[in-house]
């Protein structure tokens, strides 16, 4: 199994766990990766609802990850959050993109 499907599987189980072990383990590999059909892992962690929720959203856009990139159907993870009512995953990303949108204004 590639490095990008093993990572969408951790994402798909939600296990924090196997995520930090693996970005520590793999400092250099970049986690923006996108899927055949344009989805990254935020797209993937969007619609789970877990204990592990936060965590596993909060590294991935510390890594560098875009809540509002879109795939081919034009959807971002933030439309899949709401889309499953997935408060806690909306709440994280809507915050990371006020701030990113803050730093911007700041800028000019």
């Amino acid at each position: 199994m590639d490095k990008n499907q093993y990572l969408i599987d951790i994402i798909e189980k939600q296990n924090i766990n196997e995520l930090k072990s693996f970005v520590k383990e793999n400092s250099d590999f970049q986690l923006n990766f996108t899927t055949d059909n344009g989805s990254n892992l935020l797209h993937f962690s969007a619609n789970k609802l877990s204990e592990n929720t936060l965590s596993i959203i909060q590294i991935l856009l510390e890594k560098g990850l875009d809540p509002m990139a879109v795939n081919e159907n034009f959807v971002t993870p933030l439309e899949i959050a709401q889309q499953h009512s997935n408060v806690p995953a909306m709440t994280i990303m809507k915050h990371y993109i006020n701030k990113r949108m803050q730093e911007a204004k700041n800028y000019s």
